[in-house]
């Protein structure tokens, strides 16, 4: 396929796997540079939810109690495209004025930071027939291999890809990236399906070398339009 701009669908395990670099990571209260998003940022559309649920039942990044001794909290990150909340330690809370979340939790030998434990995309409408039937040509993205977040980029490249042509799911092509501003790519989503599942394309995280910690993801199939996708290499 040409790399150019193409709607993209991709499935849970991708859409999961974005919404636990390109949002949650900058959701963590005592994120690096910047700083965490404000409250109030918005990030993308109305089909935009995502939360961090370490209390999920069966899921790797699931714990009784964080590095602190709290119970995990359920956290709303970005509710309807708006940044509504952050994963908190004690110290981050009390800066912040807020409640803590009982998100801190730290490596062997490093100090509990606020991390993400089951970050997820809450289900919208429809399925994938629904999500792609609009879609005259475009690319499903699946099986994520890797995703990526610095300054001003976040990337996810897929380890298995299909074109969509009229509708339909049609022939394979070579594993595909994009990548764009976090709050570009997100703004670019414009559908959530309701077939939501839990993914192990995530299983632990290593914020900045702060330890790996066991992680979670979820999500429904996503559609974006309009985004950048070059091959892979």
């Amino acid at each position: 396929m040409r790399a150019g701009r193409y709607p993209v669908v991709l499935d849970p395990a991708a859409a999961g796997l974005l919404a636990h670099r390109a949002v949650g990571h900058l959701c963590q209260a005592d994120a690096g540079g910047a700083g965490p998003l404000p409250l109030g940022t918005r990030m993308g559309g109305e089909a935009v939810t995502i939360g961090d649920d370490g209390t999920a039942l069966g899921r790797r990044g699931t714990f009784a109690f964080d590095h602190e001794g709290m119970i995990p909290v359920p956290t709303m990150l970005v509710q309807h495209g708006v940044v509504v909340g952050h994963v908190h330690t004690r110290m981050t809370a009390a800066r912040a004025g807020a409640g803590p979340t009982g998100s801190a939790r730290g490596g062997p030998g490093e100090p509990p930071r606020a991390r993400l434990s089951n970050t997820y995309v809450q289900s919208g409408r429809g399925d994938l027939a629904d999500l792609i039937r609009e879609i005259e040509l475009g690319v499903y993205a699946a099986d994520p291999v890797g995703a990526s977040l610095d300054d001003s980029r976040a990337g996810l490249r897929a380890g298995h890809a299909r074109m969509i042509r009229n509708g339909e799911l049609a022939e394979p092509v070579k594993g595909v990236s994009l990548g764009a501003d976090p709050m570009a790519l997100l703004g670019l989503v414009d559908r959530v399906a309701a077939d939501f599942s839990w993914s192990e394309a995530a299983s632990s995280c290593d914020r900045a070398g702060e330890g790996r910690l066991p992680v979670g993801i979820g999500a429904p199939h996503v559609r974006l339009i309009e985004v950048t996708i070059g091959e892979s290499a």
